[in-house]
C-alpha cells in the first residue's frame, strides 16, 4: 500500500470519528473497524515520523471509540444475565411478597375449589357464571390475528397490574403489600373454582403454558414497591426522598424482571394458551417457563459472590 493510500485512509477513518454518534450508522462501524485494522497493521513498517504521526492519531481514536463501545455492550451483558438476575433473587422484598402471593394464590385455589360459598363471596356469583362460561370450551378457532389482539390486551392488562403493585408500594409499602395478597386471593379463588366446575378441562388448557411467569411477575413487582416505599419509613440517616430515589435504583431490577416476564406471558397467553393441542404440550411450556427461571435467576445468584452491590 503506497503512503498516498494510507494517507488517505487516515482522513478517511478521521471523517467517520468526527461524525456525530447518532448520526454513525452500522456501515459506518464497519468501515471504522475495517479502516482501523488495515492501519494498525502498517503503523509498525513506517518509516515517517511524520507519517506515523498523521496516521497514528485516528488509530488511537478509532481505539478509544470502538474499546468503548464493547465496553458499553459488555455492561449490558453483566447487567442483564448477572447483575438483574442475581440482585432479583437475593432481595428479601422480592423473597416475601412473591412468597405472600403464592401463599394466598394456593390458600385462596383451596377456598375456591373446596366451597362455592366462598368463592361466591370473593368473587361474586355473576363472576363465577362468567368465568365458568368463558372457560367451558377448549374448542378454539385460532387465527394469528387473534394472537397479536390478545398478545396486546395481556400485555396492557397485566402489566398495569405490576405497575400498580409497584407505584401503591410507594405509599410506605403498604399497597404493595396489599395487592400482593389481593391478587394472590382473587386469581386463585378463580383457578380454584374453575378446576371443580365444568370449565375443569377448558382453564387447565388455559393457564399452565404461562402461568409461571405471569403469577411470579406480580410478586416481583410487588418486592419493588415494599423496597422503595419502606424508605420512606425507614430513611435512616439520608432524607425520605433521597431514600426512595436510592432504594427505588436498587429495586429497578425486579421492576424490569416482572414486566419482562408479563411481556413473555403475554406471548405465550395470546398464541400458545388459545392452541387446541393436547394439555400436555401446554405442561410442557409451563414447565420450561419455570425451568428458565431457575436458569436464569437462581444458578447465577449461586455462582455469584457476596460481592454484588447496586448503588
Amino acid at each position: 500500500m503506497s503512503d498516498e493510500k494510507r494517507i488517505e485512509q487516515a482522513r478517511q477513518l478521521q471523517l467517520l470519528l468526527k461524525k456525530p454518534p447518532d448520526q454513525r450508522t452500522e456501515n459506518d462501524l464497519l468501515q471504522v473497524a475495517s479502516l482501523y485494522r488495515n492501519l494498525s497493521a502498517v503503523l509498525p513498517d513506517l518509516r515517517s515520523e511524520a507519517l506515523r504521526n498523521e496516521i497514528e492519531r485516528p488509530v488511537l481514536e478509532a481505539h478509544r471509540y470502538l474499546s468503548a463501545r464493547n465496553s458499553q455492550t459488555s455492561r449490558a451483558v453483566d447487567y442483564l444475565f448477572r447483575v438483574l438476575p442475581v440482585s432479583v433473587f437475593r432481595s428479601p422484598y422480592v423473597r416475601f411478597c412473591t412468597a405472600l402471593f403464592y401463599i394466598s394464590f394456593f390458600a385462596a385455589s383451596l377456598g375456591g375449589y373446596y366451597s362455592r360459598p366462598y368463592a361466591a363471596s370473593v368473587l361474586g356469583e355473576a363472576t363465577l357464571s362468567e368465568y365458568e362460561e368463558m372457560h367451558s370450551s377448549t374448542e378454539r378457532n385460532f387465527t394469528t390475528a387473534m394472537g397479536f389482539t390478545g398478545t396486546g390486551y395481556y400485555i396492557v392488562n397485566n402489566v398495569t397490574l405490576d405497575l400498580l403493585a409497584y407505584g401503591t408500594g410507594l405509599l410506605a409499602g403498604i399497597g404493595s403489600v396489599f395487592f400482593a395478597i389481593y391478587n394472590g386471593v382473587f386469581l386463585g379463588t378463580t383457578i380454584g373454582y374453575l378446576l371443580q366446575s365444568g370449565a375443569r378441562d377448558g382453564i387447565l388448557s388455559w393457564i399452565f403454558g404461562h402461568a409461571p411467569f405471569e403469577l411470579t411477575a406480580i410478586g416481583m413487582s410487588a418486592g419493588a414497591g415494599l423496597q422503595t416505599g419502606l424508605a420512606f419509613l425507614r430513611p435512616g440517616n439520608r432524607s425520605r426522598l433521597h431514600a426512595m430515589s436510592r432504594e427505588g435504583r436498587r429495586a429497578l431490577p425486579a421492576l424490569l424482571a416482572a414486566l419482562m416476564l408479563t411481556f413473555l406471558a403475554a406471548f405465550i397467553e395470546g398464541f400458545i394458551a388459545p392452541l387446541g393441542i393436547p394439555v400436555v404440550f401446554k405442561i410442557a411450556v409451563g414447565a420450561l417457563c419455570a425451568l428458565f427461571m431457575v436458569l436464569y435467576f437462581i444458578v447465577p445468584s449461586l455462582r455469584t459472590g457476596g460481592e454484588l452491590e447496586l448503588r
